[in-house]
């Protein structure tokens, strides 16, 4: 869904996603994250404390990131479940038509 919308707001050329897989070790996690993304100095957290405390050692920037606390994906989910039509107001025009065709296979 994300590159879904990158790709319609042709921001996909500066943009690559990596998903990190969570070893429940924090004392290896930072390192585990160095071995599986290139080359980083800053570290974009939002809520998470655990990431910022994480890398609070480290010689890589922390920066905090503003949340829509307007949108919760566990009121999107919710709302799918349920029938509802709020979720469509929530995301994307992208991930509306992705959802809507996973829900339908």
């Amino acid at each position: 869904m994300i590159e879904a919308v990158l790709k319609e707001e042709k921001l996909e050329k500066g943009c690559k996603i990596i998903p990190i897989p969570d070893i429940h070790d924090n004392e290896k996690w930072v390192e585990h994250v160095k071995e599986i993304v290139p080359k980083f100095d800053t570290v974009f957290v939002g809520n998470n404390g655990i990431v910022k405390q994480l890398f609070k050692n480290t010689n890589t920037l922390v920066k905090n990131v503003d949340l829509e606390k307007s949108i919760s994906a566990t009121r999107i989910r919710k709302s799918i479940k349920k029938g509802s039509e709020e979720w469509k107001k929530m995301v994307h025009s992208k991930v509306i038509k992705r959802i809507i065709k996973a829900t339908n296979e």
